[in-house]
């Protein structure tokens, strides 16, 4: 069952400090969302966030308050990587 969101957000000239000050600003909404983890990827000018929330709604208020752009909400699943356990 999916216990987090994937958005998706496509910013032709778009630059990594736009996404910085868009994902500073989406700190700013903590009361809603949960920011898991967030990456821009530069050759698509696209940027990908992981959050925790409520549901999808949650989600696309959450970045319209914040002013940052959205073009998917996708219900996800987290899995956290294995990490083997440190020898005594």
């Amino acid at each position: 069952m999916p216990d987090a969101f994937i958005v998706e957000s496509y910013a032709p000239g778009g630059t990594e400090a736009d996404f910085r000050r868009g994902t500073a600003e989406l700190g700013r909404h903590r009361d809603r969302i949960e920011l898991v983890h967030a990456a821009y990827v530069p050759a698509d000018q696209a940027a990908y966030w992981v959050v925790r929330a409520a549901s999808a709604g949650t989600v696309a208020e959450a970045w319209a308050a914040a002013g940052v752009s959205v073009d998917r909400v996708l219900a996800a699943v987290v899995v956290e990587p294995a990490h083997p356990a440190a020898d005594g």
